[in-house]
């Protein structure tokens, strides 16, 4: 019952929306290059096409026609991640470093108060949690206390209470504003 908001990178992005492909549900893919431009990254160029085939979006906040540079491209992946929690009801975090490209989304989801979840892999067995660097950040976000753990359906549940709550506050403000 949920979109997917991403931003098409290579990895937990693309898993997503794949998954939301796979489910039927809607996904929206946050670009950090403008809609006329080459998919960045190019192996998701398919992927991209497939997210508007099956009725998606792609989004940018940059005009068809802008030229960016190298370090630009840099820039606006960073810029990006501001723009999908500020789309979503709640950010969930599968894998994040410490300093991973996810830790921006996440940031800026803590200082809009969009609620933020990040996977707990303490019970799983197979995973080596404390020691992995991969999930630092989700270790970190847990220890202090920053983010909802996931790690099965009781918490998805408690986490999807917190999205309505949020997205009751948003139209509060919203409608009075």
């Amino acid at each position: 019952g949920y979109a997917v908001v991403s931003g098409l990178a290579a990895g937990c992005d693309a898993a997503a929306h794949e998954g939301a492909l796979d489910a039927g549900a809607p996904t929206v893919a946050v670009l950090p290059t403008p809609l006329d431009s080459p998919v960045y990254p190019k192996e998701n160029q398919g992927l991209s096409e497939r997210i508007l085939e099956n009725g998606g979006a792609l989004i940018s906040e940059y005009a068809p026609g802008t030229q960016l540079s190298g370090r630009q491209l840099a820039g606006n992946l960073v810029a990006r991640d501001e723009w999908q929690p500020a789309l979503a009801d709640g950010i969930v975090a599968f894998e994040t470093a410490v300093n991973g490209g996810a830790r921006h989304a996440l940031r800026h989801a803590e200082d809009a108060g969009v609620p933020v979840g990040v996977f707990d892999y303490r019970s799983r067995s197979e995973v080596d949690f404390a020691h992995d660097q991969r999930f630092s950040g989700n270790i970190d976000y847990l220890a202090n206390k920053r983010a909802s753990s996931i790690y099965g359906l009781e918490t998805i549940r408690l986490f999807e209470g917190r999205m309505r709550e949020h997205r009751a506050r948003i139209s509060y403000y919203v409608v009075q504003g």
